[in-house]
């Protein structure tokens, strides 16, 4: 069977916007992925928060989800966007040449992928490629790789070349970067995700860093996210009574 890859869909386009309303995203997961501090709570106070947000997305009204006009507006009143994040998605392109050159490979881009067996998860890789893989001491053939990019200010580009090498050095420097590039590849199915840091102001201004699968990192996730679609559903159907 195929991975559910989203090669038809533009991200941060209306229809992408309308597939992610209620799901719990990869952007989004690390929050899920602390208990609480009692004992008797399985999630944390931010995943909460994040649990009301999916819960009032799922009782939208359909007349709203189902019109251009009404769902941007709805967009507009409820995203935020600050300074850092709107110069990301500007570098975002020019990452994106920077790492094809630099590997001598292409990137497909893709939409909002959901997960096959847990639907309630999905993800939106900034890009898709096809490159050996070194599992063990032998270096695979083809495989997929998934790509994420990130364009930090100086300062925090510079902590993460200094100090992100792999999947454990990423999850211990910023482990909501770390859960998302696990569930980039838990829904496309890759063997690694490059987690690459672009600042466009230093002489080198990329830094990659290869993130293996945890297959066991990926099986405890859609443990949590199918805890937490149980939790939003609850709270959810508060809304709809």
């Amino acid at each position: 069977m195929t991975p559910l890859i989203n090669y038809d869909q533009e991200q941060r386009s209306l229809a992408w916007y309308r597939d992610r309303l209620g799901v719990v995203t990869g952007s989004q997961v690390g929050k899920i992925m602390s208990k609480g501090k009692a004992k008797d709570k399985p999630f944390s106070d931010t995943a909460i928060s994040y649990f009301y947000k999916l819960a009032a997305e799922r009782a939208l009204s359909p007349e709203i989800i189902a019109d251009d006009d009404m769902l941007q507006y709805y967009l507009d009143q409820t995203s935020a966007s600050t300074k850092a994040m709107r110069f990301g998605t500007e570098q975002e392109p020019e990452a994106r040449q920077a790492y094809m050159e630099l590997r001598q490979v292409p990137i497909t881009e893709v939409g909002f992928c959901r997960h096959r067996e847990v639907p309630a998860l999905g993800s939106s890789p900034d890009g898709i490629t096809y490159q050996p893989v070194r599992l063990g001491d032998n270096d695979t053939p083809l495989a997929t790789v998934c790509v994420e990019f990130k364009c930090p200010q100086p300062e925090t580009f510079a902590r993460y070349a200094n100090e992100i090498r792999d999947g454990e050095t990423l999850k211990k420097v910023n482990p909501e970067y770390y859960w998302q590039c696990q569930a980039n590849m838990a829904v496309t199915e890759a063997a690694a995700c490059d987690f690459v840091a672009y600042c466009p102001f230093l002489k080198n201004p990329i830094h990659i860093a290869r993130i293996d699968r945890d297959d066991d990192a990926i099986k405890l996730m859609l443990e949590r996210v199918r805890l937490a679609d149980e939790e939003i559903n609850q709270k959810s159907q508060q809304l709809c009574n």
